[in-house]
């Protein structure tokens, strides 16, 4: 128990082949472990999970998105992960799926989450994101963006973001470019 250990797995989810792959090393234990504070580092691959299918098998987590997401996968994605169990970092993240019921991935994710552990308002963020294109009318279906919108607010058109994320959640930091020049923004359907 006075050693790390290596804890790997090689499995398949929701899919035929395996397309999820996670290598790490754990501990050491110690005499009394605190599983609270365990020592972990490594990497988690993920290929091609279809996002779909993880919705239909497990509903809740449907529940759990903000309406209008629409994630429609597949998700690729890689995260190298260094900490404990009750504070982990994830040094860097990369990842690519679809979203807003696009046919083909239109989000990329890369950059740097953590510690976990913490108050949500306390997470800290630091990244490149890449959105789109989209199309405006599906993200004004989108719940946290629906919210803000006037009732006879209509959008049609694709829309592109490159930003640059850093901060806490409480106090997010976002620069980059929004390019909607094919789009039209709509009120009382005019």
């Amino acid at each position: 128990f006075n050693q790390p250990f290596a804890l790997d797995l090689n499995t398949a989810v929701l899919a035929e082949r395996q397309n999820l792959n996670l290598q790490s090393r754990v501990g050491p234990l110690g005499p009394t472990p605190d599983f609270k504070n365990l020592p972990i580092e490594g990497v988690l691959k993920i290929d091609s999970l279809d996002l779909n299918a993880l919705q239909q098998a497990l509903p809740q987590l449907t529940k759990q998105l903000p309406q209008g997401l629409g994630l429609s996968g597949p998700l690729q994605a890689t995260i190298t992960m260094a900490g404990s169990t009750g504070a982990l970092t994830l040094s860097k993240v990369e990842l690519t799926t679809a979203v807003f019921a696009a046919s083909k991935p239109n989000v990329k994710i890369a950059g740097r989450v953590g510690p976990l552990g913490t108050a949500l308002k306390d997470l800290a963020l630091q990244g490149d994101v890449e959105l789109g294109p989209v199309a405006l009318a599906q993200l004004s279906h989108f719940a946290p963006v629906a919210a803000a919108l006037p009732p006879d607010f209509s959008a049609d058109g694709p829309l592109s973001l490159k930003a640059q994320v850093n901060g806490t959640v409480q106090d997010l930091t976002l620069t980059g470019t929004l390019e909607a020049s094919e789009g039209a923004l709509h009120l009382d359907n005019r």
